[in-house]
């Protein structure tokens, strides 16, 4: 039988993983789709740490708290470099040099999120 279930239609639209597709969806069904949609498309790039030696582990401890989760330091990051980026290109660009993070990563991620949370939203899942 070569046709896809309801959940394979929905993960061949996602350009991303399918494990990803599904944690995704699993997402959107606990509530808390936004932050599974950044920890997606943040895969698909590189960290947006800029590391200058030892130093990117105390950035990175920095957003992860107490956590030592890659993905809590992601998601923690996204979220201040949206609040900051609220206040302007130049505030962005001083919160990113300040933080030592790649602002055209997290420009690149937030765009690849806002795609993937369009498909889902498409596809019946509540923003």
């Amino acid at each position: 039988n070569d046709e896809l279930t309801p959940l394979g239609r929905i993960l061949a639209k996602l350009p991303i993983e399918p494990r990803l597709g599904k944690m995704m969806i699993m997402g959107c069904i606990f509530y808390v789709g936004d932050a599974v949609c950044t920890i997606s498309a943040a895969t698909c790039f590189p960290e947006p740490f800029i590391s200058e030696g030892k130093r990117l582990g105390y950035v990175h401890r920095n957003f992860a708290g107490n956590r030592f989760s890659d993905h809590v330091a992601l998601l923690s990051v996204f979220q201040a470099w949206d609040d900051a980026r609220m206040g302007g290109e130049e505030a962005e660009k001083r919160f990113c040099e300040h933080k030592r993070l790649s602002m055209s990563t997290l420009r690149m991620t937030w765009e690849a999120k806002v795609q993937l949370k369009e498909i889902l939203t498409k596809s019946g899942f509540p923003e």
